[in-house]
């Protein structure tokens, strides 16, 4: 806003009569790490330092994953352009159509609007710099555009849209949020919007082309845009094979103080029509002007590009490289254009006009399909001068001195056989120049008055110097050019077994220490091998599981002679609260075999019940067990009846957790069967080593076999098909496992223990 301001106030102090030659220097922007299509850019404060700045967008694709991202270009205070910064606004192929720069949240900071995909994105600027994350609005076409004003007299800037032959309005309200408001247009083909008072009453009206025509629904004070009195322009184009409008925008074209409706289309046989507003708030369709354009016009935009008092027009001419510009010198009217450098692809919104370099005239950029952007700065100067100055500068004689130092490095011989030092004998040599200039300017000093006060310098420069020692001396020093670096950082394990790595990198010898016993390092030093040469090491530090429910911390150190010591913080997690049995259902027999084994282990305190009198266990309660378990003996009353019976046990420890285990007894009568198959299975060697064998009598079929170790976890399971089977146990570590036979009506559970 400060940057406008200036810009009126100075603007005021310009003749009318003022001429001014247009003139650009041309220059292109490689947008850095984009690689396609840009649809759209514009030209405002988003740092809310008075100075205009680019925002566009683009889409980096990377092993086929989009990334959508809008650019900034902030303006700096000498004229150039700062390092651009992206906001990502989508990890989808929802490429942006159009960008607007208003204050939409009414905080006096202007925002960035998107239109992308099937909707409308805010970035929010912030107060103490930079913006906010992404809000979405949804339900519009952003192919039309996205155009921002105050569309209902309140003080509050509006979005308007488009989608589903309708106006989309997003009415601001005074807490920054929208009401949605859909307006039914009459035609929809080839739509662009755009915002202006059209009549002349001071409040904003809304407009959309369908193809050659233009529909405009006008604001009603109090109301807000509606469709009452609203004007349909059609036909309009008849003086070319292609009528369908692709250029449209509102500029006072004749300086009455309304705004005028300028136009292109035409294809390769282009045109420009304007249609200008009459004193009673009208729009003039049958006196309406029409000009041969350059092929393709597409986008069209109005400024008064060399600050006479009339505004130009500016078209973007699709695949011809070019910009045209239309001057009208102070005629009545708009005569020829000339063309201007550019790039070769236009969309409606890929153009843009406004000062990007401070010096307050406008200057023309256009984004392409190669992630570019194409600057034409305007170099405009004045056709006249007021005034002139000659001078002639006296030779000017200025005397300083320079230092200049020569480093050369001697190695310094060192004979050990395992760590030999790398340190050098620095040699500088440090010289004193003393220096006289010459130098002197011819000038031709031009004053005027253009868009702001005008001067520009014709300079002829001679200059020569001499230079001679005053001073000499060499500096000798030892430097020790020794390397430890180490790749590994602190950082955070689980409670269970893990490991890391160390990189070392060094040429000279170093040594490991560490500070815990549950850390171990599988090295404790290295050497160079005395060549003095960087070598490469990796180290690994093996973690033992957490056995407490605690955090642990641990140190490693990582030293060498001469060098700064490299420190590394292990923390190791403490162990998560749980409970684990060995089944979760049980089997018991009626009267004989009616007892079973449950082996428990946790990482809190536990409590065991049963939820019927007739089975028990010997112990109700246990302590941690997270490196051992703790077997529970489950004892059922003799079954005298021949239904099954069903019981649950229920441990608990804290915080909340429950485990139940189902107990099925057998009818009576069941345990004649079971003892005759158990009576009949032989496992051997137990403990085993390397091969266990289970044999059966030919009367007993065992239909599943299961291998698995106190934690439940499964190592082996097969279907038998043989009354001799083999299990190799030679791979497994030494401990405790639990084989589990199933005979259909029956379960044999045995211990094994590997030896």
């Amino acid at each position: 806003m400060k940057a406008v301001l200036i810009h009126t106030l100075l603007f005021l102090l310009v003749s009318a009569n003022v001429i001014g030659q247009i003139n650009f220097r041309n220059e292109v922007i490689q947008v850095p790490n984009a690689t396609t299509t840009m649809n759209a850019v514009e030209i405002g404060d988003v740092s809310n330092d008075g100075l205009n700045d680019i925002v566009t967008g683009s889409v980096s694709c990377s092993n086929l994953f989009f990334v959508l991202y809008v650019v900034v270009y902030n303006q700096k205070s000498d004229g150039t352009l700062a390092a651009p910064f992206t906001l990502n606004y989508s990890n989808a192929n929802q490429p942006l159509q159009d960008i607007e720069i208003a204050d939409v949240n009414n905080d006096h900071l202007n925002d960035i609007i998107l239109g992308f995909g099937s909707s409308i994105g805010i970035y929010y600027q912030l107060g103490g710099g930079g913006f906010s994350d992404l809000r979405t609005l949804s339900s519009i076409n952003p192919s039309h555009g996205i155009k921002t004003g105050d569309l209902n007299d309140d003080g509050l800037i509006d979005i308007l849209g488009f989608e589903n032959s309708s106006f989309k309005i997003f009415y601001q309200t005074p807490t920054g949020d929208f009401n949605l408001t859909s307006i039914p247009v009459r035609q929809t083909n080839y739509t662009q919007i755009q915002i202006g008072d059209l009549n002349g009453d001071g409040l904003k009206d809304i407009a959309n082309t369908w193809g050659s025509g233009i529909e405009i629904f006008y604001q009603k004070k109090g109301i807000g845009i509606t469709k009452t009195d609203s004007l349909f322009i059609s036909n309009i184009n008849t003086d070319s094979y292609m009528t369908t409008l692709s250029g449209f925008t509102f500029a006072d074209l004749n300086n009455d103080g309304r705004q005028d409706i300028a136009t292109a289309y035409g294809g390769n046989t282009g045109r420009m029509k304007l249609f200008y507003q009459t004193a009673d708030g009208k729009i003039d369709t049958l006196h309406a002007k029409s000009y041969a354009a350059y092929d393709i016009p597409t986008p069209i935009r109005v400024s008064d590009l060399n600050c006479d008092g009339d505004n130009e027009i500016i078209i973007g001419n699709h695949a011809w490289e070019k910009i045209s510009i239309y001057n009208k010198y102070n005629l009545a009217d708009y005569g020829g254009y000339t063309l201007h450098p550019s790039s070769y692809y236009f969309t409606p919104f890929s153009l843009a006009v406004g000062d990007i370099n401070g010096d307050f005239l406008p200057d023309i950029l256009n984004v392409n399909q190669n992630a570019k952007i194409d600057i034409l700065y305007n170099t405009s100067k004045p056709l006249v001068f007021d005034s002139y100055e000659r001078e002639v500068v006296n030779l000017q004689i200025k005397r300083d001195t320079t230092i200049r130092d020569t480093v050369i490095y001697s190695a310094i011989s060192d004979t050990s056989i395992y760590c030999k030092r790398n340190n050098f004998r620095k040699f500088q040599i440090h010289q004193i120049w003393n220096n006289e200039h010459y130098s002197g300017d011819s000038l031709l000093i031009r004053h005027a008055t253009m868009c702001t006060v005008y001067t520009d310098t014709i300079k002829s420069t001679y200059s020569f110097s001499k230079s001679f020692i005053l001073q000499c001396d060499t500096i000798q020093s030892i430097e020790n050019r020794d390397v430890l670096a180490v790749d590994l950082e602190s950082a955070t394990f689980s409670s269970k077994l893990n490991y890391t790595y160390a990189s070392i990198s060094s040429n000279i010898c170093w040594k490991i220490s560490v500070d815990q016993d549950w850390l171990k390092s599988s090295a404790t030093s290295g050497s160079n091998e005395g060549s003095g040469k960087i070598y490469h090491h990796y180290v690994e530090f093996q973690i033992s599981p957490n056995p407490t429910l605690n955090e642990r911390t641990a140190t490693i150190t990582i030293t060498g002679d001469g060098v700064p010591s490299h420190s590394i913080t292990i923390v190791q997690e403490g162990a998560a609260p749980e409970v684990n049995t060995s089944a979760s259902s049980i089997i018991v027999c009626d009267e004989v075999f009616n007892s079973a084994h449950l082996l428990i282990w946790s990482t809190v305190n536990w409590e065991i019940s049963s939820d019927v009198d007739w089975l028990t266990v010997d112990k109700t309660q246990g302590t941690p067990s997270i490196n051992n378990y703790e077997i529970i003996t489950i004892q059922a009353s003799p079954n005298t009846t021949y239904t099954e019976k069903n019981a649950v046990i229920t441990i608990t420890g804290a915080p909340d957790i429950v485990k139940k285990i189902s107990i099925r007894q057998m009818k009576k009568g069941f345990n004649t069967e079971e003892r005759t198959n158990d009576a009949g299975i032989r496992v051997y060697p137990n403990p085993v080593k390397d091969m266990l064998l289970i044999e059966t009598d030919p009367a007993i079929v065992i239909s599943h076999i299961r291998i698995s170790d106190l934690r439940g976890m499964i190592l082996y399971e097969s279907n038998p098909n043989a009354h001799l089977n083999e299990v190799d146990f030679s791979r497994l570590p030494k401990g405790i496992y639990l084989l589990k036979m199933d005979m259909g009506s029956s379960i044999v559970v045995r211990k094994i223990i590997k030896q």
